[in-house]
């Protein structure tokens, strides 16, 4: 089970009939939790997500206080719509339209050209909404990876004078002092790497990653990982696996 403020999530990996009546008895002792201390859940908001590749899975009409959980494909959990596939078209899509409307709302309220006043809003309102949770989704297929850069290349014509809205984007960052999303993402998530490494952001590090002690390359530094074998694209492209060649390839400082 896991607790933020007033969200709860209880999740168990299930392999059989037995797993799925041990997590029913999960729920039934949250509600009796609950009505010990009078802290009643929401049946109608509360839902069920199966996350598997299985095609023809069913999944088990699970119970709580007496009301079926509706069985959803798609969800969102602290503002990151999870799918029961591990897809990020989803949350990819909602993040572009979130992005867009502000940075339609700057160009209706700044006027064109102002490359300070534009890029310090653009930072300040937009970027947050790009790479909110991005170590945990960033997306690996390139629509995806497209979609989030076009945002960045709109608003990046914009912030700069006229003469200069044809540059090529690449020069049109330099120009601005940004950076592409696709790099920025790629330092946050080994900034998150180097976090739960160092115990830093509540996650066991013991968990999610492996220190590789006997590697037969030349070391740049203390803490290189090993790499985990992924046998399915959403583990392939995870945190904890995508990270790791470019966290090996670090120099010692």
């Amino acid at each position: 089970m896991r607790l933020f403020a007033d969200d709860n999530k209880v999740y168990r990996i299930i392999y059989d009939k037995n797993d799925e009546k041990q997590l029913q008895c999960d729920l039934n002792m949250l509600r009796k939790w609950s009505e010990n201390w009078q802290l009643h859940f929401h049946p109608d908001k509360c839902e069920n997500l199966c996350v598997t590749h299985a095609r023809d899975f069913t999944s088990y009409p699970y119970k709580l206080s007496g009301c079926t959980l509706q069985s959803v494909s798609e969800m969102v959990d602290l503002g990151v719509s999870l799918t029961s596939n591990l897809s990020w078209n989803t949350q990819t899509h909602n993040v572009v339209n979130k992005a867009n409307k502000i940075v339609g709302f700057l160009k209706r309220n700044v006027s064109p050209g102002n490359k300070e006043v534009f890029s310090c809003l653009y930072k300040a309102l937009v970027i947050p909404i790009l790479e909110y949770a991005v170590p945990l989704w960033s997306p690996y297929l390139q629509k995806n990876i497209d979609a989030l850069e076009r945002v960045q290349r709109r608003a990046s014509k914009y912030a700069l004078p006229i003469s200069s809205r044809d540059s090529p984007y690449e020069e049109r960052l330099t120009m601005l002092g940004w950076s592409s999303l696709q790099s920025r993402r790629s330092y946050l998530s080994l900034l998150e790497c180097y976090k739960t490494i160092h115990g830093l952001n509540g996650l066991k590090c013991d968990d999610d990653f492996e220190f590789n002690c006997h590697s037969r390359t030349r070391s740049n530094h203390s803490f290189k990982l090993r790499q985990p074998l992924a046998r399915v694209n959403c583990f392939l492209h995870s945190l904890f696996v995508r990270v790791i060649r470019q966290w090996n390839a670090l120099p010692e400082r």
